[in-house]
């Protein structure tokens, strides 16, 4: 996935997941950056040079299914971040738990960045740690269309309590080839996005192919838009039984 942010600030994002029995296994790479800045000395003079910060991420992800209603998994990350000269790097983790005992419905609760400090020559930060519990709910497939609903809670240890949630529409035109609808709303976006909305789409292709596309605007900073591909290969693991 790339996207492209106001002020010159990029992100791209690449994983590939699979699974093993009840296992599941994943690896992804995160990249934000920005185009090149000019420099200023401490008297605020402009000088001949410029420097481009930029933040990584490699994370490895497990999960595994104790049952038809209960997942667990957990993922250890690795970051880096550069400030100019000025590097940092630490090793966090998330874990969370989903439980599905519920018809319809999907319960989940997450803990996200604990055990990591990034330290920047004599500055010590530690990473902003977040707590999340979300609800779900998928309808059935009713003329090929199925209506998803997800609303989550986020409390960070140093932010106040916001809300996000979202609702997509998949719809099929013939097994295996069809679109989605997407809306999102995120409270704490709602001091400079217009009102915290976004929105977006997608398309399938013969069950394995999907371009998705996002939408979300930033008030007078600008929009933003991501476009994603996604590449799903179950017969590699599966053969044709599972098509």
């Amino acid at each position: 996935m790339h996207l492209k942010w106001f002020s010159d600030i990029n992100y791209d994002y690449a994983a590939f997941a699979f699974p093993y029995e009840n296992w599941g296994f994943g690896i992804s790479y995160h990249n934000l950056s920005m185009d090149e800045i000019q420099k200023y000395d401490i008297n605020d003079i402009l000088l001949n040079e410029t420097y481009s910060p930029s933040d990584s991420m490699v994370t490895i992800a497990a999960s595994y299914c104790i049952n038809e209603k209960l997942s667990f998994g957990s993922n250890l990350k690795y970051i880096n971040s550069k400030i100019e000269s000025t590097y940092a790097s630490t090793i966090a983790g998330d874990a969370g738990i989903i439980y599905s005992g519920l018809k319809s419905f999907d319960f989940g609760l997450s803990v996200q960045n604990f055990g990591g400090k990034l330290k920047y020559v004599q500055t010590q930060e530690d990473l902003p740690l977040n707590f999340k519990a979300g609800i779900g709910y998928h309808g059935n497939n009713e003329k090929n269309i199925i209506p998803k609903v997800y609303v989550d809670l986020n409390q960070g240890i140093e932010n106040k309590l916001y809300v996000s949630a979202g609702t997509e529409c998949d719809f099929f035109l013939k097994p295996g080839w069809g679109g989605s609808l997407r809306a999102g709303y995120r409270s704490r976006d709602i001091n400079y996005a217009v009102n915290g909305f976004s929105a977006g789409g997608g398309i399938m292709f013969n069950d394995n192919i999907k371009i998705d596309f996002a939408w979300v605007p930033y008030g007078e900073l600008g929009d933003t838009y991501s476009v994603s591909f996604i590449f799903i290969l179950n017969d590699l693991f599966y053969g044709n039984s599972r098509k």
